[in-house]
């Protein structure tokens, strides 16, 4: 900009934004001045111009340039050619993994409060839930290939049983 000046640039501003140039500055400004007193205590504050057109925002720079007989119309961001990507479907157990992100897992401590115990009691059911989970697909493959599941599929499939009993709530006359 050929022929600007602090005060020039600052003219431009509107009384608020001088107000809020000023505090980001460190610059005591009056808010009872009019505006023209404003800006010749910015234009006389020890502040370069770079610092002062760094803090401006796209607007104010365009009207800027255009008091100062600049072109203000700008380049904007040069457009991809390519075009946009078709959008993600989410995978499978994705739900599992954001629920998971949103229950953190505890730290390795032994829980002094109830949400931490809470907390790791939570991660340790998820983990047990995987874990039947992937060895019931596993036992299914290897079902499905024609050999017998291997001692530990039918083992964890018996503990998986007991533990889907023990969860769930007694019925009326149960033990």
């Amino acid at each position: 900009m050929a022929g600007a000046s602090k005060r020039s640039v600052l003219s431009v501003l509107t009384k608020g934004r001088l107000e809020d140039l000023g505090r980001e500055f460190g610059v005591p400004l009056q808010s009872t001045a009019t505006k023209d007193a404003q800006v010749a205590v910015l234009a006389d504050s020890a502040l370069d111009l770079p610092s002062v057109l760094g803090r401006l925002r796209r607007d104010e720079l365009r009207s800027a340039c255009r008091a100062h007989g600049v072109d203000a119309t700008g380049r904007g961001r040069p457009r991809d050619p390519r075009p946009p990507p078709p959008p993600r479907r989410p995978r499978p157990g994705s739900f599992r993994r954001l629920r998971l992100a949103l229950h953190p897992r505890p730290a390795y401590e032994t829980a002094t409060t109830p949400a931490t115990r809470a907390a790791q009691e939570f991660f340790e059911d998820e983990i047990i839930d995987r874990l039947f989970a992937l060895n019931a697909t596993r036992a299914e493959q290897e079902t499905l290939k024609g050999s017998t599941p291997s001692a530990t599929c039918v083992g964890i499939q018996v503990l998986s049983s007991q533990a889907q009993t023990a969860r769930r709530p007694l019925r009326a006359g149960e033990g």
